[in-house]
């Protein structure tokens, strides 16, 4: 017996309000000033001083740096965890309060497109989604398990961070159980900018791979950008899935 075809969208924080304030409000008390136009700055700084330093605690040549640098990278890792503690429980601290919600052009998606064989993936770590459908994966983590956080600017593979089994169950089920069966794919409030490389990996290498699929549905306020990227994803597709645009904000 055949499976049958599904819908699967692709979430970001494009498809939240006030999905940044809590994180915001974690760095402010972290940092103090930070660059609020662009806070990815500080996690790329945190995860690049990370790789660094375990490059040079781990360099077999250089005994004498490599002591300073082991009491500078646990010192670091130390703030990572912490720093992602403390955005966990600042995001759920923001739920209960429905500061952070979903957008409401979710009802559009909810009733053109999802039924029960809809799945969800998001790189967001708050549990919203959960609370109105099912079938969900978080590809950066979740809130419920803080170790499990992928920052931004975080490869699916850091020296750093131990292998986590939750995020390895989590990319196995979407790679092997949700892409395969994928008919239609939608890709909301997901700007695909540098940092969302894992979810770029998971559409070309997943989903190019799919003979399945035959539409996309880009919702965003500048779909034609996100698109530019999906067309790449998709350059040795063949044939090609048909593929539409959507701004929210001008329904």
């Amino acid at each position: 017996m055949q499976e049958k075809l599904c819908t699967t969208v692709i979430t970001g924080t494009g498809s939240e309000e006030n999905s940044w304030e809590p994180v915001k409000r974690v760095l402010k008390k972290h940092y103090g000033q930070f660059p609020e136009n662009d806070p990815n700055y500080i996690f790329a700084d945190l995860i690049n001083r990370l790789r660094w330093l375990h490059y040079q605690a781990s360099h077999p040549l250089k005994k004498e740096l490599s002591e300073r640098a082991v009491e500078a990278y646990f010192r670091i890792l130390t703030f990572y965890e912490t720093i992602k503690t403390d955005i966990c429980e600042e995001l759920r601290i923001s739920t209960e309060n429905k500061e952070i919600k979903l957008r409401s052009y979710i009802d559009c998606i909810e009733r053109e497109y999802v039924d029960e064989n809809t799945n969800f993936i998001t790189t967001n770590w708050d549990l919203l989604l959960e609370k109105r459908f099912k079938n969900i994966y978080h590809l950066h983590g979740t809130v419920e398990n803080p170790q499990s956080l992928f920052l931004p600017s975080e490869s699916i593979e850091e020296y750093f961070r131990p292998l986590n089994s939750f995020l390895a169950k989590m990319y196995g089920s979407v790679m092997n159980i949700v892409v395969p069966k994928t008919e239609r794919l939608i890709v909301y409030g997901l700007s695909l900018n540098a940092l969302d490389s894992e979810v770029g990996l998971v559409i070309e290498d997943g989903f190019t791979s799919v003979t399945t699929l035959s539409e996309v549905v880009i919702i965003d306020i500048n779909p034609e950008k996100v698109m530019e990227k999906i067309n790449l994803c998709f350059r040795r597709l063949d044939p090609k899935p048909k593929i539409m645009l959507r701004n929210p904000d001008q329904v």
